[in-house]
């Protein structure tokens, strides 16, 4: 299963956790389509995306309600968003 789909399905905190473990092994297994490979570039990724998060993902301000797929999206585009 690709990661974009598994973030789709993600209701609870066990879902993030096993999304953690599959990006973890995602970074581990293919470093070279991660644009963001190190701590620094990769929290920075992190900062970007959620400060543009609202027009990203075309949601409201007031949609934007911290759960376990919201936090797995962040993670996720991370790993390439500048």
């Amino acid at each position: 299963m690709q990661l974009e789909d598994f973030v789709n399905n993600i209701s609870s905190k066990e879902d993030f956790v096993a999304f953690l473990k599959l990006l973890l092994k995602d970074h581990s297994n293919n470093i070279e389509e991660w644009e963001n490979n190190n701590l620094d570039s990769y929290l920075n990724g992190i900062y970007g995306f959620t400060t543009d998060i609202d027009g990203f993902l075309k949601l409201e301000i007031n949609d934007l309600k911290p759960t376990w797929k919201l936090f797995a999206q962040i993670l996720l585009a991370a790993k390439i968003y500048e």
